[in-house]
């Protein structure tokens, strides 16, 4: 199922996303709304990630379109992500959201992060 992204006003992109408790993560809602969301990201040819409130569900995941990964090794699913390190240097580059179709502006971020969370199947993962 390809779900429909949601618009700039809709209260899923504005509220506290929820933690999924490690034993969740199997669950078949879960695996549903990580399969949803991976589908939804493919079909967009411009989308490089999506977060589970862009379709609704105010639950701390990302996914990653493969279409963007240089690496195989790098997960494209990341639940309960925490940012627990970023480099001092700054980059600055245009950036758009699937929810606010068509709008782009310069946004300034660290050069690098890393990245500590959990993946699809529940095991720990960080990622630089």
């Amino acid at each position: 199922m390809n779900r429909f992204l949601v618009s700039k006003d809709n209260p899923a992109l504005r509220s506290h996303s929820k933690e999924i408790s490690i034993r969740d993560i199997g669950s078949e809602h879960i695996k549903r709304l990580v399969q949803d969301m991976k589908d939804t990201v493919h079909s967009c040819d411009d989308g490089i990630a999506l977060a589970a409130p862009q379709i609704g569900e105010s639950y701390r995941i990302f996914v990653i379109s493969e279409k963007f990964l240089t690496h195989k090794n790098i997960p494209r699913v990341y639940i309960n992500p925490k940012i627990i390190q970023t480099s001092k240097k700054r980059i600055t580059q245009e950036e758009g959201c699937l929810s606010l179709r068509w709008l782009y502006g310069k946004i300034g971020r660290a050069e690098k992060v890393t990245i500590d969370g959990y993946d699809e199947n529940g095991r720990h993962i960080r990622r630089g």
